[in-house]
């Protein structure tokens, strides 16, 4: 649910591994911005940035292994001066790629 102000939350984790189920079951009044929907990151970073533009919350459901890639999320939420929170889902690999079939 949303946290009362707003804020960015970036997942991390790997396919599979229940960020998509996070993101639609516990953070509900969130801008949902994820790549396998908006499929470039240009676009995902122009939609986050167009939520908080507009006093949305924003969650990024993707894998965002690389700090370089979570890094240029931290710095539109900066821009804004939105804090960001980050959740990483640990799951054993194997079971991942199993549920990935």
């Amino acid at each position: 649910e949303p946290s009362g102000s707003q804020e960015m939350v970036l997942l991390v984790g790997p396919p599979a591994s229940g960020k998509s189920r996070l993101a639609k079951t516990k953070l509900k009044g969130y801008t949902w911005v994820n790549r396998d929907t908006y499929k470039t990151q240009a676009k995902c970073q122009k939609v986050a940035e167009e939520a908080l533009n507009k006093g949305k919350s924003v969650v990024i459901d993707n894998t965002s292994p690389a700090a370089k890639t979570r890094a240029e999320y931290i710095a539109i939420a900066k821009k804004h001066k939105v804090p960001v929170r980050c959740w990483e889902q640990i799951i054993d690999r194997a079971l991942a790629k199993h549920l990935n079939f």
